[in-house]
C-alpha cells in the first residue's frame, strides 16, 4: 500500500466516523429564511408577520417576487411583496425559501466546485421532474414532490466539505490526495446520513427527506421516494450527472417507475425532453 493510498484510507474513515458520530459541521441557514419558515409552518400563520420578516432579506423578496410573476401563476404582474405572498401561498413560498438556502450550500468553492454545481443542475432537474409527474397524476402536493426532488442530494456537498476538512487535518498540503472515484464512493456511502443531519438542523419535514431506496415501493405507488427515485434516473439519462452512468440500467429504472406510479412511457419520455427546455439557472 502506497503512502497515498493510506492516506485516502485514513481520510475515508476519520469521515465515516464523524457522519456516524454526527459530528458535522452542518451548513447555517440563512437567519431570515430561518424566522420565515418558523412562521410559515405555524398554523394559520400571520401574513404581516411573515412580509417584516422577508423583507429583512431583499435577495429572498426578490425571488417570491420574480416566481409570482412566473407564466404558470397567469394574470396579471405584481410588483408589490403583500401580493406575491398572497399569490403564492405557504407550501409554495417554503419553495423559494429553501431553494434559495440549499443553493448556498452547492456554492462552496475548492476543488470539487465545479462537481458541486453539476450536484445542483442534477438536483433542480429531479425537482422540476418530480413536480411534473405529480401534477400528471393529479397531486395537489406537487411542490411537496419538488422539494424532496431538491433536497436529495443536500447531503453531497456537505460530505465533499468534511473530506476537505479532514484532509487539511492529516495531509495539509497535499493537494492531489484525492481522486474523483474515491470522492464519489465516500459520498455516496455517506450523503444520506449528511442530508438527515442537514433536515434536522433546517427543521425540515421527514416526508420531504426520502431516503435511498433499493427498490421501489408497491404499497404506496405514487409516493414521494418513488417518484425520486423515478425521477433522478431521468435526470441522469438526460445527462444531468456527475459521471458516468449505465443507461440501461437507467432504462430499466424509468420503465418500472412507470409502471408503478402509473404514467404512460410516452407521456414520462415527453416531460423528460421538457427539461431541455428550460435551461437550469
Amino acid at each position: 500500500m502506497t503512502p497515498d493510498t493510506k492516506l485516502v484510507a485514513e481520510v475515508e474513515r476519520l469521515v465515516l466516523a464523524r457522519v456516524a458520530a454526527g459530528r458535522v459541521a452542518v451548513p447555517a441557514i440563512n437567519l431570515v429564511a430561518l424566522r420565515c419558515l418558523d412562521v410559515l409552518r405555524e398554523r394559520d400563520f400571520d401574513h404581516r408577520r411573515l412580509i417584516a420578516e422577508i423583507e429583512r432579506e431583499p435577495m429572498i423578496a426578490a425571488l417570491i417576487i420574480r416566481t409570482a410573476n412566473a407564466a404558470v401563476y397567469g394574470g396579471n404582474s405584481v410588483t408589490k411583496l403583500d401580493q406575491a405572498v398572497f399569490r403564492l401561498g405557504a407550501l409554495r413560498l417554503e419553495v423559494v425559501i429553501l431553494e434559495h438556502a440549499a443553493r448556498k450550500v452547492f456554492e462552496a468553492k475548492g476543488p470539487f466546485a465545479e462537481t458541486n454545481r453539476r450536484i445542483w443542475d442534477h438536483s433542480v432537474a429531479v425537482a422540476r421532474l418530480a413536480r411534473d409527474l405529480a401534477s400528471f397524476v393529479g397531486r395537489r402536493d406537487a411542490d411537496s414532490y419538488y422539494l424532496a426532488g431538491l433536497l436529495h442530494d443536500i447531503g453531497k456537498p456537505v460530505v465533499a466539505s468534511l473530506l476537505l476538512e479532514t484532509q487539511r487535518k492529516v495531509a495539509p498540503g497535499i493537494a492531489s490526495w484525492l481522486d474523483i472515484t474515491t470522492f464519489e464512493r465516500v459520498i455516496g456511502n455517506l450523503h444520506h446520513q449528511a442530508a438527515k443531519l442537514v433536515a434536522k438542523a433546517w427543521k425540515l419535514p421527514d416526508a420531504i427527506m426520502v431516503g435511498r431506496e433499493s427498490s421501489y415501493d408497491i404499497a404506496d405507488r405514487r409516493s414521494l421516494a418513488n417518484v425520486v427515485r423515478m425521477t433522478n434516473a431521468m435526470a441522469k439519462f438526460e445527462g444531468f450527472t456527475t459521471g458516468t452512468v449505465d443507461r440501461a440500467e437507467l432504462e430499466i429504472t424509468i420503465a418500472g417507475g412507470s409502471t408503478i406510479v402509473g404514467i404512460d412511457p410516452e407521456v414520462v419520455a415527453k416531460i423528460a425532453a421538457g427539461l431541455k427546455e428550460k435551461p437550469i439557472e
